[in-house]
């Protein structure tokens, strides 16, 4: 292979690095970065009712899981609502935060009870939890 051929071959390599690396660095947000007054399809999280009920580890101490009841107060139904938690250490120390979905459908002025919702991995040393909704859908 020519000179020329390997240095267009190195480019185009770096080139391609640098647009996966740009993307795999867009797409990890900051604990910090998800939004207290979440709005989705217009409208409030505030009128999502959570109603925190207990949380316990599992999975040799390294998964959370979660019950809690969500209450819609729309006069229409929602669905895929966003529950977003921080965790943290006895000392009060922030460990972690981040999110997970519940894919259910909630109708108009009605509650979901949700019992032992894997949240997934946290930290060993996590002592409390602080989770409210972050988003939601309108169901069509």
């Amino acid at each position: 292979m020519t000179r020329a051929k390997w240095l267009i071959t190195i480019f185009f390599g770096l080139l391609v690095l640098g647009a996966v690396t740009e993307g795999q660095r867009n797409n990890h947000a900051e604990p910090d970065a998800a939004p207290r007054n979440a709005f989705k399809d217009g409208w409030a999280v505030e009128s999502i009712k959570f109603t925190w009920n207990s949380w316990h580890k599992g999975g040799f101490g390294n998964v959370a899981l979660l019950s809690f009841t969500i209450e819609n107060t729309n006069a229409y139904a929602v669905k895929d609502v966003e529950i977003y938690c921080d965790w943290r250490a006895a000392s009060g120390t922030t460990l972690g935060s981040h999110s997970g979905r519940v894919y259910q459908t909630i109708l108009p002025h009605k509650k979901l009870k949700v019992s032992n919702f894997n949240f997934g991995f946290i930290d060993s040393q996590v002592a409390t939890a602080s989770c409210r909704p972050n988003s939601f859908m309108t169901a069509e």
